[in-house]
């Protein structure tokens, strides 16, 4: 009976398998294709665009789009992006290294409104990559085919595998190298495995199993105004019934593996027959149920069930040419930057990394590896900055803050904003009774809330400079700092006076760090400043005097500043902006953001890498040539 089957260990059954080996590896493919396409139908055959959770569309989908844009305009990933934060260091992300890979250029062959969909495709490309690369470590584990894709597909759309591409996709890169790895490093060292091993660890560790027998909480959490398909009440039983069956499904594997064969049957055939459908389908259904149940379609309401998120093709399109330059035009994003600010009851999520690259505005909040630190001491409303975040959630904010770092206009996010999908009933944006000036692009609305304060300019020149020791305190409407002495003979022999300057003063009168005393310069002539990310270009007027330029664009110590082929030194001014002492009859100055991965020493780093990989693969030939000389 069941030893007739290809996995007996007989002589004629080894011969059946050597005969139709081409059919097993024609079952193989299938089954790998298969079932990661019946996972993903939906993104296959454009009925919906996996979104994944909050995370990726927060780190990964919205870098990916600025590398998009940069590529595009630049034809290169710069250092710098404007952004979030009033500017920050692409060098110091953790989960990815824009410019670096071919994914970047292969979404050069689709237009701005379809990368989401694109970047859909390589999540399923990873996947299945995933799955490749398993299937050959166990094959050559255990040197069987069929036995080996069921373990390798488990393993690709195991649970941790899922929530890694719903998260960020670079991270899945693990579980596509891994097996790679490990496949070399058998190559080397020679190792023996088991099948059954193989396919049940694979599937333990990895597999569906842990999730049936935890309880799904974040399916008993209903958000307000949300209607799940399954009310929550009734999702304990499923889960109680499903528990129950796994249980016996494996006791009777465990009899079977305890009984003693028999020439009529063989109960550890049946037993890894039992594990591996088992296996498959419980996979198959639980990725299934995470990247297309009916918990993750939510719009217009971001993430509602707080679980992972599908949109129809039609939905969170990022903007094509025409509507960004509206958008621009309206907030001003050449001149000022803006702040974003929303109604809880319509998302109590983070909505401003995505938003800031979606609409590619220059927005003061964001969400990242950690707040910028001179960001974080500027006296921030409670509940608006976090660790890595700043999230305005109400208009009472100082002012004067706001005008400090260039803020002109609160935008006032709507889903037509978040979604760029105009909604079927007009929207009118209203938040606390603030004036509201609705904006509609293209049947996109949303608010502008401007600032009562004027902004400060995003570059001036200043008639007045005054040292201060320690980075400045914003207190209401003015900074405040100790006064730094003009010589070093002076540190420490007063007490240095306090020096207090309006806010609304400052385009004349600054404050800066790391400068002696108080300077007086020319503020006369033309400024022209040209903004590239991570390179601005600073003409101005030739003049017989010094004079100091301004730039509020956050101060980052990587920053350099030229001036005829010789370094300028930056001074860290009015808290979070950069000011350069120019030097008489100087007409250009250029301004690089340089961060170590530039360096000369970071090119030192890769190229040893490089040859270390180079001799790990020279090392792998040599070996496989001296097995393969040896006599059999």
């Amino acid at each position: 009976m069941l030893s007739r089957w290809p996995w007996s260990s007989s002589a004629a059954s080894k011969k059946r398998a050597h005969e139709h080996e081409f059919a097993s590896q024609a079952f193989v493919l299938v089954l790998l294709i298969g079932g990661v396409a019946v996972v993903f139908w939906q993104q296959l055959v454009g009925a919906a665009v996996f979104i994944g959770e909050s995370d990726r569309l927060n780190t990964y989908l919205n870098m990916r789009l600025a590398e998009y844009d940069a590529l595009r305009t630049y034809g290169r990933a710069p250092a710098w992006n404007p952004t979030m934060f009033g500017g920050f260091s692409v060098a110091a992300l953790h989960w990815m290294n824009p410019g670096t890979d071919p994914i970047a250029f292969f979404l050069q062959l689709f237009p701005r409104d379809r990368v989401y969909q694109a970047l859909g495709y390589v999540s399923i490309a990873l996947v299945l990559a995933a799955c490749t690369t398993a299937y050959f470590y166990i094959r050559d584990l255990t040197g069987v085919r069929i036995p080996a894709a069921i373990a390798a597909l488990c393993y690709g759309l195991s649970v941790f595998g899922i929530h890694r591409i719903a998260q960020v996709d670079n991270a899945y890169l693990t579980l596509v190298l891994l097996p790679a790895a490990m496949l070399a490093t058998r190559a080397l060292i020679t190792a023996v495995g088991l099948i059954f091993v193989a396919a049940l660890l694979s599937w333990v560790i990895h597999g569906p199993i842990f999730d049936q027998l935890l309880a799904k909480t974040t399916l008993r959490i209903r958000p307000p105004d949300i209607v799940l398909q399954h009310p929550p009440d009734l999702i304990v039983l499923p889960i109680a019934v499903k528990v129950a069956l796994t249980t016996a499904i494996l006791v009777a594997v465990l009899a079977g593996l305890l009984r003693r064969p028999t020439p009529a049957f063989d109960g550890r055939v049946a037993a890894m027959i039992v594990v591996a459908t088992f296996a498959v389908v419980e996979t198959e259904a639980y990725a299934h149920f995470k990247v297309n149940g009916s918990q993750n379609w939510t719009y217009p309401l971001p993430f509602g069930s707080l679980s992972y998120m599908d949109v129809p093709p039609s939905v969170m399109r990022p903007p094509g040419q025409d509507r960004l330059k509206a958008f621009a035009d309206k907030a001003e994003t050449e001149k000022f930057r803006s702040i974003l600010v929303s109604e809880p009851s319509f998302y109590a999520g983070l909505f401003t990394s995505h938003v800031s690259q979606f609409w590619r505005g220059r927005i003061v909040g964001g969400y990242g590896t950690g707040v910028p630190e001179r960001l974080a001491e500027l006296p921030w409303p409670e509940g608006v900055r976090g660790l890595r975040t700043i999230e305005l959630r109400r208009t009472s904010i100082n002012p004067y803050l706001l005008a400090l770092l260039n803020v002109k206009y609160l935008v006032f996010v709507t889903p037509d904003l978040y979604f760029n999908t105009a909604s079927k009933d007009a929207l009118t944006p209203t938040l606390g009774g603030a004036p509201t000036e609705v904006v509609n692009i293209d049947g996109i609305s949303f608010g502008l809330i401007r600032n009562s304060v004027t902004p400060l300019p995003r570059h001036f020149l200043v008639e007045k400079v005054t040292g201060v020791q320690k980075t400045p305190r914003l207190q209401g409407d003015a900074l405040e700092a100790r006064a730094r002495p003009a010589s070093e003979s002076q540190d420490g022999t007063h007490p240095s006076a306090l020096v207090r300057e309006q806010v609304n003063r400052l385009a004349s009168q600054s404050l800066a760090e790391d400068f002696r005393g108080t300077g007086v310069f020319d503020a006369s002539g033309s400024l022209d400043v040209a903004y590239r990310d991570d390179v601005i270009d600073v003409r101005v007027t030739p003049a017989n005097r010094e004079r100091f330029l301004v730039i509020n664009e956050r101060y980052h110590p990587n920053w350099r500043a030229r001036a005829q082929a010789e370094d300028i030194p930056i001074y860290p001014t009015n808290i979070v902006m950069m000011g350069i002492r120019i030097p008489a009859n100087v007409d250009r100055i250029e301004l690089r953001f340089e961060p170590f991965s530039s360096t000369w020493a970071a090119y030192v780093l890769m190229l040893l890498a490089v040859l270390i990989f180079l001799a790990a693969i020279g090392a792998f030939w040599f070996a496989q040539r001296r097995v393969s000389r040896q006599p059999s």
